[in-house]
């Protein structure tokens, strides 16, 4: 499954980025949060029938989904920086 090094797990800025090219795309949060967001461990985020899992750990935050799936967010990603 393709995936991207996206940025620094203490880098706010860019995981809000993140956030809202996922929001843009249409994902929704697998998860019961009330607030969506990338906590550690596993994220998972279903887009138009597909999954975009985000791993945080300590360190870094990765993206894994489809090859089309991550190569439209890797556009909307470069398009808000």
């Amino acid at each position: 499954m393709p995936r991207i090094d996206y940025c620094d797990s203490r880098d706010h800025d860019a995981i809000d980025r993140l956030l809202v090219a996922i929001h843009q795309l249409g994902g929704i949060c697998d998860d019961d949060a009330e607030e969506p967001g990338i906590g550690a461990g596993l994220n998972r985020f279903h887009v138009s029938g597909e999954e975009l899992t985000v791993y945080r750990d300590a360190f870094r935050v990765d993206c894994f989904a489809s090859d089309g799936l991550i190569a439209q967010l890797v556009d909307l990603l470069q398009s808000s920086s």
